[in-house]
């Protein structure tokens, strides 16, 4: 294709002005190419700009009302004064349906006619694929700007409705909001929460032997408790000679194929999991790839490749690691493992598990418009223009798009099935080797492995066969317990969102994020717990004995888990407007909006539909000014006339704050306490002997745990804002809530020691003379209130035994301008940063 005639001004709005320049060169002379900016145009922030109306009957007459967003002024002049001068407009926003709506109010601002204004759609920043497009312009989707519209007006329904709901509830309106996507995003994670702190271990014993093949065997089950066990241990310390006998043999070719190309959730995932990344970090760094040409663009659920991608990729696979190693070429059947007396040959085909979970029957359908996430130019590795944030994110991308044409990971898989006594449990060994790396060559690239080894373990498992026998030199069983679910991850909550059909492609890191800002979840780090594992073990001819060992299990790094806040949202939600925003309504609300792009639904009924679920509920709470919940015997004296408190009686109270419930002790003639709510209530579900527990808890960390005794003066343990700590005579220690007073005697006694014989600390006037651990420094102690001190050194050849406090003066002040000299002259003071505008604390799910 070529471009059309340069005789002509031609001007084509973009979204983002990073896009302007590159797609400029590539259309060449007589294109101008200039960016709205996002979007230009918004919804008023009022729920008449909707044309809502609660006591309309049988519903509102839903009309939008659009203002220019303020903040876009310039970019809207700017865009008149191209287009007066263009003789030919083409609207090229991104091929979504955020992007239709953009190409729409362009229109609208410029007074031209949606229905004729040319369309341009491209879905990467290259000469050939914008060449194209020019060429061959379409006209906006209707259909596509009305869904987009919809969900809009849909977010403003449900948040401007439910939030003021929510104030009445619980309390505090700045800081608090409900919203389609955003409140069955915290939901999950405090149902998560829920079955965490429901679970109930259940205890096991497993089994497990060594034999003098250097293999480790694992009962195929596990043994109930511990006297089944012990049981199962004597019959095979009684069984002569200790042998493990085999009786079943398998061998089996495992297969593992490719991976499929990123779409935009999988890619938030691969990037958190490998790269550290948070979801919203992610997607900056592939809009600047994108808008710099280097990647398609990055919002679909689409993991489909073009053709033209699928050879270019083929092509690098060609080169690099040669024809074999394509998927076509790896499609024969494959041949069984070879093996004399094997009892089963089967090939297995394992599939790698992408990062999104299956989708429900329901669940939207993709957006075909867009393909999977892949580099431009796959011969380009190394990209000179970007961060090494953005590098680690190409490669990634790199990586995936070439891996997915690959051919599939074949293993050797050998399982010998066996027992050490004729009535013990059975026992297996399992081990497999890489036969053909496949795509996995990209993952081994760069590691060793110890190929003899791997193949030296596989022969010794091939080598028995039923009936054959290896002595056994241990045999041992443990208790283990079943844990309970993993907290979410950023990327895991993205993943359940996807398959629950919450939310879009655009709208998973923004509504992760919102949790978060709105204090409603935060991320939790802990270090894990030591747990001693008991067990019993024999060896050949010995009797069981038991064993112990410490193992450290629940740790946690950067998971999600509900504050107190969060917890009493959700449950008010849950308990006032719970199939709102269920699971299940939220996902049928966006397959309505899929119907709508469609152009198979009419989308004022969407409005409709969900308005009237909750009408008489809405006009109901908002009808009452907040009274007070009902108070049960057991836990609350008194009801209040504050919903957002909860009274226990005897002056044990608790209350909403701006950051959420807290414990109140407010009594006359006594100063108020205030201690914090346990991570497992909220303002629905705390008692008084709640209130009495965290209040003793309070008192206890305040006078601290005592360790014991070192040298006849007592050690505490204390937690202070900044973690816990150990006192003992003048010297204070930072440790951990484990340390014992074994762990914490020697630094102690070493902080508390008597300084050396050639320690120096002397005050002269305002001036403090010490020797530190690279000899004598100085600093004046009244550079002002909030300064911090300048230390400086002290010359060797100061006599700093005589200054007085006018020598020292001179000393001081020579040593500050030959220090700043040294370090490029003083510092500039930091500018302090402009305090942003408060939000409406109603969310944009689709922002």
């Amino acid at each position: 294709a070529t471009a059309p005639s340069t005789t002509m001004s031609r001007l084509l709005i973009v979204e983002s002005p990073a896009k302007c320049k590159k797609i400029a060169e590539f259309l060449g002379a007589g294109w101008r190419v200039r960016a709205t900016m996002g979007h230009i145009r918004a919804l008023k922030e009022d729920l008449t700009a909707i044309g809502f109306d609660a006591a309309a009957t049988p519903a509102p007459a839903w009309r939008p009302t659009y203002e220019q967003i303020a903040a876009k002024s310039d970019a809207i002049a700017a865009l008149r004064r191209e287009a007066a001068a263009a003789s030919e407009i083409y609207l090229g926003s991104d091929d979504d349906r955020e992007g239709e709506a953009i190409a729409w109010h362009v229109c609208a601002l410029l007074g031209r006619d949606p229905a004729t204004t040319p369309r341009v759609v491209f879905h990467e920043i290259t000469a050939p694929a914008l060449r194209a497009a020019v060429v061959a312009p379409r006209r906006i989707d209707m259909a596509k700007f009305n869904a987009q519209q919809a969900r809009t007006m849909l977010d403003m329904l449900i948040g401007f409705t439910l939030s003021p709901c929510l104030w009445r509830g619980v309390g505090f309106k700045p800081g608090l909001s409900a919203g389609r996507c955003q409140t069955p995003a915290l939901r999950l994670v405090y149902d998560r929460d829920a079955d965490i702190t429901a679970h109930v271990a259940t205890p096991s014993w497993r089994l497990t032997a060594k034999s003098q093949e250097n293999l480790e065997w694992r009962g195929v089950t596990d043994l109930p408790d511990e006297a089944a066990a012990a049981a199962a241990l004597r019959a095979i310390a009684a069984t002569v000679p200790p042998v493990i006998t085999v009786r079943e043999r398998q061998e089996r070719v495992a297969t593992a194929t490719a991976p499929e190309p990123f779409i935009t959730s999988s890619l938030q995932q691969e990037a958190s999991s490998r790269l550290g990344m948070a979801p919203k970090a992610t997607m900056r760094a592939a809009q600047t790839l994108y808008e710099g040409g280097h990647i398609t663009y990055m919002r679909t659920d689409n993991p489909i490749l073009s053709e033209e991608a699928k050879e270019a990729a083929a092509a690098v696979v060609r080169l690099r690691w040669g024809e074999e190693f394509l998927a076509t070429a790896a499609a024969e059947p494959l041949e069984p493992a070879a093996g004399a007396g094997a009892t089963t040959k089967k090939k297995v085909v394992r599939r790698k598990k992408t990062a999104a979970a299956p989708a429900p029957a329901d669940a939207p359908a993709p957006q075909a418009a867009h393909e999977g996430i892949r580099p431009t130019h796959l011969e380009t590795t190394a990209l000179p223009d970007v961060s090494p944030q953005e590098q680690r994110l190409y490669d990634l991308i790199w990586r995936r798009t070439v891996q997915s044409v690959m051919a599939p990971e074949r293993r050797d898989v050998v399982r010998l099935v066996g027992a050490a006594a004729a009535a013990a449990p059975l026992i297996q060994t399992t081990w497999d080797r890489t036969a053909f790396a496949g795509w996995r060559i990209l993952e081994l690239e760069g590691k060793t492995e110890s190929e003899a080894a791997d193949a030296a373990a596989y022969e010794a498992r091939r080598a028995l066969q039923p009936a054959s026998t290896v002595p056994w030199t241990i045999v041992s069983a443990e208790e283990h317990r079943t844990a309970p679910p993993a907290r979410y991850t950023e990327a895991s909550l993205i993943r359940e969102l996807e398959h629950r059909g919450i939310g879009r492609p655009s709208t998973y890191a923004t509504l992760v994020e919102t949790v978060l800002e709105r204090g409603y979840v935060e991320k939790n780090t802990a270090p894990p717990t030591p747990v001693t594992v008991r067990g019993l073990e024999i060896r050949p001819a010995t009797a069981p004995r038991p064993t112990t060992r410490t193992e450290r299990t629940g740790g946690e790094r950067d998971k999600l888990r509900t504050t107190a806040l969060g917890r009493t949202v959700a449950e008010w939600l849950a308990a006032n407007f719970g199939d709102v925003v269920a699971y299940d309504t939220t996902a049928r609300m966006e397959a309505q909006l899929d119907e709508v792009a469609r152009g198979t639904r009419d989308w004022p009924t969407v409005l409709t539909e969900a308005w009237t679920a909750y009408r008489d509920r809405y006009n109901a709470v908002m009808a009452t000014a907040g009274a007070g919940r009902t108070a049960t015997a057991s836990s609350r004296t008194t009801a209040t006339a504050s919903s957002r408190t909860a009274d226990f009686g005897d002056g044990y109270k608790m209350v909403v704050s701006r950051k959420g419930p807290l414990f109140v002790l407010e009594r006359e003639g006594e100063k108020t306490r205030f201690a914090t709510v346990p991570a497992t209530l909220s303002l629905q579900t705390a008692t008084r002997a709640d209130a009495e527990a965290a209040f003793a808890a309070a008192s206890t960390a305040t006078s601290g745990d005592l360790l014991g005794e070192l040298e006849g003066d007592p050690v505490v343990r204390r937690k202070g804002p900044y973690g816990h700590y150990a006192q003992w005579r003048t010297a204070r220690i930072n440790c951990k809530p484990t340390d014992t007073l074994t762990d914490l005697s020697a630094r102690l006694m070493e902080k508390a020691a008597p300084p050396a014989a050639d320690a120096v600390d002397r005050q002269v006037g305002p001036y403090r003379i010490r020797r530190g651990p690279y000899g004598l420094y100085m600093f004046k102690q009244t550079e002002g209130v909030g300064r911090k001190p300048v230390f400086v050194g002290i010359p060797a050849d100061t006599p700093w035994a005589t200054l007085t406090p006018e020598t020292a003066e001179q000393v001081y002040k020579l040593a500050v301008a030959t220090k700043r000299a040294a370090s490029g002259g003083p510092k500039k003071p930091r500018r302090a940063k402009k305090a942003s505008a408060a939000g409406s604390g109603v969310p944009d799910d689709d922002s």
